[in-house]
């Protein structure tokens, strides 16, 4: 925070970039990399689960196919 007060750059780009203590496509660079890990997950199921999932009806669908082995 002092070292942003002491700033003298003309932009807001350059006084950030200044407190940093770096350029500002690095700085720039830095905080969309944070802002797409930070991005919420999709809430569709990913590949393994819908395959999982798969295999089990047809593993239920062939038990059910063969009858009734229980009676």
């Amino acid at each position: 925070l002092s070292r942003l007060r002491t700033s003298v750059a003309p932009t807001i780009g350059g006084q950030l970039a200044d407190a940093a203590g770096v350029p500002v496509d690095s700085l720039v660079g830095l905080w969309q990399r944070r802002v797409a890990a930070e991005r919420p997950r999709s809430p569709l199921p990913n590949a393994g689960f819908v395959i999982a999932s798969m295999a089990c009806i047809v593993v239920c669908g062939v038990w059910s196919a063969r009858g009734q082995p229980w009676k």
